[in-house]
């Protein structure tokens, strides 16, 4: 997951086979990027779509094409030069009938390794705490597959976290050993449609292994009923096998997904076309 890119993260993937589409250039060569629903009913109908997907990154138009009876939409985008970089999903959890006593055991093995949780209002809101939390989002959320071995500085986090509409301290939860922070756990509250988004859950690399994750997601998912709230959302990505394990102990469901596609015009003009 990337780190509390909450905004971004909020959109709906269930819109159109082309959700996005543009180009860039990167060196000499020119970059296409798509981003399509990843649903086996949506597809192209023929090679001859993606011919106008080509013609689209020019045009900068977008056509909706669905046809149920398709589903080799993956080989058709590979033999025109697209390349899978990027699957990622959302998930949601149902807390009507969320039982949080399935987990006592694992929060009493957590508490027996002397780990324990807060709250970043509980730890208090001062400059030097906002560094601390940045610096485990940003050491714990640099290695997370998908992440592209960026992070943003912390100026630029400050804008887009604590300064944030949707930011609450109380909703920042820690987990440390003696005096070091190790875990966190971020979740928005929107009561406007009554659920909880969970934006990251980090656990710094010499702490993993031991549980810390899923009980860090409790605690949100805790924080969440609480607040009143009747779901929870988050996005993972499909490489993340180690919080798809955590996501599926605590519940969550996975629902339809969306694939990034990259192509390089250059290579891809000069292939031979397939009809």
């Amino acid at each position: 997951m990337v780190a509390h890119n909450l905004q971004a993260r909020r959109r709906r993937c269930n819109v159109c086979p082309l959700s996005a589409l543009g180009q860039r250039e990167h060196g000499a060569a020119r970059i296409a990027v798509v981003t399509f629903v990843a649903l086996m009913q949506v597809a192209f109908q023929s090679s001859l779509q993606l011919d106008y997907v080509f013609n689209a990154v020019v045009n900068h138009e977008i056509r909706r094409r669905r046809d149920r009876d398709a589903c080799d939409h993956h080989s058709i985008a590979e033999k025109r030069g697209f390349k899978i970089v990027h699957h990622g999903f959302e998930s949601t959890l149902d807390l009507t009938d969320f039982d949080e006593h399935r987990f006592d055991d694992l929060m009493a093995r957590i508490r027996a390794q002397e780990f324990y949780f807060f709250s970043l209002a509980e730890a208090g809101v001062t400059d030097e705490n906002k560094r601390k939390l940045y610096e485990v989002n940003r050491d714990s959320g640099l290695d997370n597959p998908g992440n592209d071995e960026t992070f943003p500085d912390f100026y630029a986090f400050s804008k887009d976290v604590f300064e944030a509409s949707w930011f609450r301290a109380d909703t920042q939860i820690l987990a440390a050993y003696r005096e070091s922070w190790v875990g966190l756990s971020a979740i928005g509250i929107y009561t406007e449609d009554n659920h909880a988004y969970n934006a990251f859950t980090g656990v710094l690399r010499e702490y993993r292994g031991r549980g810390l994750a899923q009980a860090l997601k409790l605690q949100t998912i805790l924080l969440a009923k609480r607040e009143g709230m009747s779901y929870v959302r988050t996005h993972n990505d499909s490489n993340n096998l180690p919080m798809l394990a955590v996501n599926r102990k605590l519940g969550y469901k996975p629902k339809r997904g969306y694939y990034h596609l990259l192509c390089v015009l250059d290579e891809a003009s000069a292939r031979p076309s397939e009809n």
